[in-house]
């Protein structure tokens, strides 16, 4: 059954595994994006075998038009990495259907992307996040998987500034990537993935006193053709 959306606002119940969860609140999170946050219902037993407490709200993210590999990808990928689930990537709770397309719900990360940190004034220590992405790629190596879609928006730093940072997670999976066989150059990807995003991070933090980090890596190019 489809649930539209309406002039109020997106639409306030998903359906899994024939189980309706219902929301009270609806948050669409980018406008470039299908992906909402969900606040659940208080004290209602029908979705808890699914979303254990102490949840209070999951993340929608629905298929984009004519992205079925892509979403398929992801799930495939969330489905064999569940050992890293919780710690280095959301909780996959199971595929839905929202506004009558398939949909993921996944745990919602409390955090700031380093995107939103990179614009922000807050100070985090820059080795402290270096070492954060660090250990996730570090992990997704040892599952053989490899995170080829490297923006700033798709790590988030976990925690907050009163009680502080924990470590960072990996989201939007559609482009994770578990081949078989590994080839070599593939190892590649994860071990330049903490410098590639620091430096991407500092440039967004400074705009004007620094090159882009595709400026600076044709200025290595020129210097190793002269």
């Amino acid at each position: 059954m489809k649930h539209p959306s309406t002039a109020m606002g997106p639409s306030k119940i998903i359906q899994l595994d024939s189980h309706e969860i219902k929301a009270t609140k609806v948050e669409h999170l980018d406008p470039r994006r299908k992906v909402y946050r969900f606040h659940l219902e208080p004290d209602s037993s029908c979705y808890r075998h699914i979303v254990p407490e102490p949840a209070s709200s999951i993340i929608i993210k629905q298929q984009k038009e004519d992205w079925e590999e892509e979403f398929e990808n992801e799930k495939a990928a969330y489905t064999k990495l569940k050992s890293l689930q919780g710690e280095f990537i959301p909780f996959y709770y199971g595929q839905g259907y929202y506004d009558g397309l398939p949909a993921l719900l996944l745990s919602d990360i409390p955090g700031i992307t380093l995107h939103d940190l990179a614009r922000s004034n807050e100070e985090v220590p820059e080795d402290l996040i270096t070492s954060y992405l660090e250990d996730v790629f570090d992990k997704l190596s040892k599952c053989r998987a490899f995170h080829c879609d490297q923006k700033l928006d798709n790590f988030i730093l976990c925690g907050d500034r009163e009680h502080g940072y924990s470590k960072v997670m990996a989201v939007d999976l559609e482009n994770v990537e578990i081949p078989s066989p590994v080839r070599r150059w593939y190892w590649s990807i994860n071990q330049e993935g903490a410098r590639s995003l620091m430096e991407d991070f500092r440039y967004r933090r400074n705009p004007r006193h620094e090159s882009t980090p595709l400026e600076m890596w044709k200025v290595g190019q020129d210097k190793g053709a002269s």
